[in-house]
């Protein structure tokens, strides 16, 4: 735990990966928002585009009035969660990248799929909202979804500590 967190305070260090983090968070907080109010987003577009943006402001400063306060707090932790796994991830990329030199558009996208398919699986749980699945499997847990988003976040935080305590263990070759 403590490689993890020496090794977190060493990517922000950069202060471009406190954009990262900033920039993944809200990304993921406002596909939520999105998402929880599809339906009505979609109405409001198709009574105009200008009618559409308005709203969709509106509705993204007041999401914390539409949902409970307890998941509005789990939103954002998990967004937070995220954001940092993320730029975990993109460090940990990027390191590979100075190490071996040009890989290219390719090998980038490979590594950071490579990374992020085995670690992430915490989103796969958000994913099942789109298969229908969490709709009928809510209604049947004791606290209505609150289990989904306490794995959730035990997930997140295991692979931040996963991958931030794995980026120490480099091997070192050597080349003479």
């Amino acid at each position: 735990m403590e490689d993890s967190i020496t090794n977190i305070k060493k990517i922000f260090v950069q202060k471009r990966y406190f954009l990262f983090l900033f920039s993944i968070s809200l990304i993921f907080f406002l596909l939520n928002v999105v998402i929880n109010n599809i339906r009505i987003i979609g109405i409001m577009f198709s009574e105009g585009f200008l009618n559409g943006m308005i709203f969709l402001g509106r509705i993204i400063i007041g999401f914390k009035e539409t949902i409970l306060v307890s998941t509005f707090i789990f939103v954002i932790i998990i967004s937070l969660l995220i954001g940092l796994l993320f730029t975990v991830m993109i460090y940990r990329v990027s390191s590979i990248r100075k190490i071996n030199g040009q890989i290219g558009v390719f090998g980038a996208i490979g590594i950071f799929l490579g990374l992020f398919i085995p670690g992430c699986v915490a989103c796969s749980v958000g994913a099942l909202g789109f298969l229908g699945i969490t709709g009928s499997i809510i209604g049947i847990l004791p606290l209505k979804g609150l289990e989904l988003q306490i794995l959730s976040i035990a997930l997140l935080v295991f692979g931040i500590i996963y991958f931030s305590k794995t980026m120490s263990n480099s091997c070192s070759v050597n080349y003479s």
